[in-house]
């Protein structure tokens, strides 16, 4: 991939409404994430950024059922990894969805995010948290309404410059100047619900960002780097978690395990002919005599009689 030598108008031209649906514009939405794409290699490489426990992603540019068929804009982020991902999911997908909300299934709008968003006015460069990443909404929410929290809040704004800005419901503030009366403002509209992405960071106009040129790269940079910490406050994670979803989690995964020792069970029927495959007795044969409903079965071996859990027999 060749070096980023700027943005053009063209690549923020191509998310004008009209080509939102469109097929047609494809190609041009395509030179446009390649366009971001090397901008944020760039920098990635420059500032050497490796945020631990992030991977990272971007958004189609061809219209699709994820995206609602319609591109309003190109992303690049960094995210949680599958494993924390697919752990929040399980909740995620619990949630009502309204009508507005049933097609926003991509990563940037169900998780907070840390990168860029390209579209037609703007290139902005910061925190992400949607509408719809209600587990980050809802701890976020919870550590503000507590003082320790809002302390906490603030201290990891500090390294954050007067370019960078908190927008959110008419804030539109340095996150190092934000006091803790409006850090009770944001936590009254997230617990409102709002439908207001809350955004962290440094908005560049179409016109600024095609003017720094390559130059584009050193903003960014200074950006990225100065939001990790504000990331590690805002995003929910095991140990940043004040309203016990590590605990659901929990749950779940047991509720999961009983469900696939109870699909086990109906495998096997009384007078299945099975083979130990651990202990003293792997590899004998024996007959199933019983079963408890909980994962174990009672087995003929010879003479003997013994409980085994169903994982450890195979058919035989």
């Amino acid at each position: 991939m060749t070096a980023f030598e700027g943005l053009n108008q063209e690549n923020f031209d191509a998310y004008t409404e009209e080509k939102w649906s469109s097929m047609v514009h494809n190609l041009t939405r395509m030179k446009a994430k390649e366009a971001l794409t090397k901008l944020i290699d760039a920098t990635r490489d420059q500032y050497q950024l490796n945020y631990t426990g992030l991977v990272t992603g971007s958004s189609d540019e061809i219209p699709n059922i994820t995206n609602g068929k319609s591109v309003e804009s190109q992303w690049f982020y960094w995210y949680r990894d599958k494993s924390q991902r697919d752990s929040l999911n399980k909740i995620l997908d619990r949630l009502e969805l309204s009508s507005a909300t049933v097609f926003q299934t991509s990563p940037q709008d169900k998780h907070i995010v840390i990168g860029a968003k390209l579209s037609v006015e703007t290139l902005d460069v910061g925190i992400f948290i949607a509408a719809t990443a209600s587990v980050d909404r809802r701890n976020l929410r919870a550590r503000l309404e507590q003082d320790s929290g809002k302390t906490e809040a603030t201290d990891s704004c500090k390294t954050s410059g007067p370019e960078l800005k908190l927008c959110f419901h008419g804030l539109n503030i340095p996150p190092s100047e934000i006091n803790d009366a409006q850090w009770d403002e944001v936590a009254k509209h997230l617990a409102d619900e709002s439908e207001e992405t809350l955004f962290i960071g440094r908005r560049f106009s179409a016109s600024e960002a095609i003017g720094l040129g390559p130059d584009l790269i050193e903003h960014v940079g200074k950006a990225l780097t100065a939001l990790q910490p504000m990331y590690d406050f805002f995003a929910w994670s095991r140990a940043n978690d004040s309203i016990d979803v590590a605990k659901e989690i929990a749950v779940q995964q047991k509720a999961q395990q009983k469900k696939a020792e109870k699909q086990k069970t109906v495998q096997y029927r009384v007078g299945d002919k099975v083979r130990v495959t651990v202990g003293l007795l792997a590899g004998k044969r024996g007959v199933i005599e019983s079963l408890d409903g909980k994962g174990k079965a009672k087995v003929s071996v010879g003479l003997m009689s013994m409980h085994v859990a169903l994982n450890d027999l195979t058919a035989g």
